[in-house]
């Protein structure tokens, strides 16, 4: 009820319009930071996340949950807590996601966000220092909120590089948000081929696939060559 009232038709999170059946990172329930990860002092709190879903879903289809933080330099761990964890990495073209990630903090450091706040009792501590959140916002609006974006995207690139040929082939499944978007029902009956479990159909999902066409922010526009050749490695890799 709580979160019904706090997320009304037009309130939107990184250009998402939320409501009570929007699926969430566990992280925010794993811990209460701005960068919450599984890590071995919450391994029972995952295993209680991971039981609470199950129980409420039909037997036997397995669980596929989001923590962008766990993709970020700590899959490797994910998967020494959880050796029978499969992988699927869907990644997108490195501009817009420093797009995104910016205008994602900038939304939230410049207009209270009540559904954010619900969520992530850190964010709403934050929304009771106005001049702290002021501040913030200043700073992320300028230049250096690039830099520190750009850093974050290219670190967590780079141990993606480093670190996925140490997980076994057959629990990983790698594929671009933009083929995604281009053939949904293609991509989703190859990831529920590797998951194991019965057919599924997308029919009817497309708007959710669908690719969301944000302009690139001016800064970002004008220093795309410098963040391509910061991920240099990752562009080569996978396309980009």
């Amino acid at each position: 009820a709580r979160l019904a009232r706090s997320a009304s038709a037009t309130a939107t999170l990184d250009g998402v319009i939320v409501s009570p059946d929007l699926p969430e990172e566990y992280g925010f329930l794993l811990e209460d930071g701005p960068q919450p990860r599984l890590r071995a002092l919450n391994r029972a709190r995952m295993e209680q996340i991971c039981a609470t879903i199950a129980a409420v879903s039909p037997a036997g289809r397995p669980l596929l949950l989001k923590n962008p933080w766990d993709y970020a330099g700590n899959f490797r761990l994910v998967k020494s807590l959880f050796p029978a964890a499969k992988f699927i990495f869907l990644l997108r073209d490195p501009l817009a996601v420093v797009n995104s990630q910016l205008r994602a903090v900038r939304e939230m450091l410049g207009e209270p966000n009540p559904y954010a706040a619900l969520l992530a009792p850190w964010y709403a501590r934050l929304l009771e220092r106005p001049r702290l959140r002021r501040a913030l916002h200043a700073l992320y609006a300028g230049p250096t909120g690039l830099r520190i974006t750009r850093r974050h995207v290219a670190r967590a690139a780079a141990y993606h590089i480093a670190n996925i040929g140490a997980l076994p082939a057959d629990d990983v499944f790698t594929l671009r948000y933009e083929d995604l978007c281009a053939a949904p029902q293609r991509w989703v009956e190859r990831m529920v081929r590797f998951s194991r479990t019965t057919a599924a159909r997308c029919a009817g999902d497309e708007p959710l696939i669908a690719p969301r066409r944000a302009e690139l922010l001016p800064e970002v526009q004008r220093n795309a060559a410098r963040i391509r050749g910061q991920l240099r490695a990752y562009c080569a890799w996978y396309g980009y």
